[in-house]
């Protein structure tokens, strides 16, 4: 949603609370809010943020910005309208108005780095305008207080990298207005029971009796907007599959041609315990140990170097850890079928050897 001629902060901010009632007040609607960014649309803004306690300053021979953590302007709604989940404090709400204290919510990996053994509840972040408030901290109003924590979220992408400095979410009213130039450029999220495409003909409608100047457009679903955002790998994840069957194939040709050499190096063996009161069973029962035998050590090395490559493969994948226990045991589970049916057909022919004529080729 485009909001570019609305001249001052006052004209647009109540715009904004205009259009989240006509949103709120449509059938079907559950939950709403507005935001300068929503997740995967690659215009998150970095904001210099430190601690209140800390010593360390933006600009400082001791700052340390290769973790500046991503600010997020929201309205009030906004979250719980995302699923993003509380784990303690509060979100925003009508308290936190223009006039009031300053307060933010940060997310876990941020309350984790600023204080990693206390509770960030009732703290203070400072968030510096410029250099030199950066170094003095003469401006107390920049000085922002934690209400709330809540889980981490994937703002930039699913496919690519975790972003190492965290986010903090600012409420939209307590914010710099027009020098965030995203600010002018906002996305209306909406939680309904209605089908989407309803859903967007009544926002458009609802924007349009606001505001016809107002243009709403990249309407999308958030599952839309996820698959986008893995559109890339997809090819990667598609090549990867086709490669991990033609491995397990492979696998099986190699476990099974192995144990069909072992067979017939030992065919004066078996015919031998066979003419001494060995069983079919038998005969089978320790081809197939040997097979499996020959699988656990594969399987084993294959979790060693699973867990040696655990942070490459953390970067390809999302929402499944490389050791997964469920992961693990479906790998093992089809491996071990893949080596059990390579095992068959050698164990098979081990049974058939028959004792007289190994006998009179001794």
């Amino acid at each position: 949603m485009a909001e570019e001629h609305h001249a001052t902060d006052g004209d647009l901010r109540s715009f904004v609370a205009r259009a989240l009632d006509a949103a709120r007040s449509m059938p079907g609607v559950t939950n709403v809010g507005i935001t300068a960014s929503v997740p995967f649309d690659r215009q998150n803004e970095v904001r210099v943020a430190t601690p209140e306690e800390s010593s360390r300053r933006p600009g400082g021979p001791d700052f340390v910005d290769d973790a500046i953590p991503i600010m997020v302007d929201v309205t009030s709604g906004y979250l719980e309208t995302m699923k993003i989940a509380l784990v303690r404090g509060r979100y925003f709400d009508e308290r936190d108005t223009e006039a009031a204290p300053r307060v933010v919510i940060v997310d876990e990996r941020l309350a984790g780095r600023f204080w990693p053994d206390r509770d960030p509840i009732g703290r203070r972040i400072y968030l510096p305008v410029s250099p030199a408030d950066a170094r003095t901290k003469a401006d107390v109003s920049q000085f922002a207080t934690v209400v709330g924590v809540v889980r981490n979220v994937r703002l930039e992408d699913l496919a690519g990298d975790v972003h190492q400095g965290g986010a903090f979410y600012y409420p939209y009213v307590q914010g710099p207005g027009k020098s965030f130039g995203m600010r002018r450029n906002l996305k209306l999220v909406v939680k309904s029971r209605m089908p989407p495409e309803a859903t967007a003909a009544a926002l458009r409608r609802a924007v349009a009796k606001l505001d016809p100047d107002v243009a709403m457009f990249d309407v999308s679903t958030m599952a839309e907007r996820t698959a986008l955002s893995v559109t890339s790998r997809r090819g990667m994840v598609v090549l990867a599959a086709v490669f991990g069957g033609l491995a397990l194939f492979l696998s099986a040709v190699g476990l099974y041609g192995v144990l069909a050499y072992v067979v017939a190096q030992r065919t004066r063996e078996f015919g031998i315990r066979l003419a001494l009161g060995a069983t079919a069973h038998h005969i089978l029962s320790l081809v197939a140990r040997e097979g499996i035998l020959l699988t656990a050590i594969g399987l084993g090395l294959g979790l060693v170097g699973a867990a040696a490559m655990r942070r490459i493969i953390e970067s390809q994948i999302y929402g499944v850890s490389p050791l997964e226990p469920s992961v693990v045991a479906g790998v093992i589970a089809l491996f071990s079928i893949a080596g059990l049916v390579a095992c068959l057909l050698p164990a098979r022919r081990a049974t058939r050897v028959d004792p007289i004529v190994v006998l009179n080729e001794l």
